[in-house]
């Protein structure tokens, strides 16, 4: 999924929404998730998508993000969040050549 734009709370829902719903119609076994467009990531947006992490894998699907800026990367280190718990790429490109 590419995100482009700003992230709000009822874009990131809607973005949640989407995502895992597709992941239970499909049976997919992995979400890649691009925030390359994304300009900015707030502590509540790093939260939202932690969650979105958190709800796939538990659907089974392996999460990947690309395109981490390092503002983002600090405010998910302060989360307290795991960089062994999700599969980063710089850029989308290495995603894909990994599958």
């Amino acid at each position: 999924m590419p995100l482009i734009g700003p992230l709000d709370p009822a874009r990131l829902a809607d973005l949640q929404r989407q995502a895992l719903r597709q992941i239970a119609q499909t049976g997919a076994h992995d979400l890649l998730l691009d925030i390359t467009g994304v300009p900015t990531i707030d502590p509540q947006v790093a939260q939202g998508l932690l969650h979105l992490v958190a709800s796939a894998r538990l659907m089974g699907a392996q999460v990947t993000l690309a395109g981490i800026r390092p503002e983002a990367a600090q405010i998910l280190v302060s989360l307290g969040i795991n960089p062994q718990e999700i599969r980063t790429v710089s850029i989308l490109q290495a995603a894909l050549v990994q599958r």
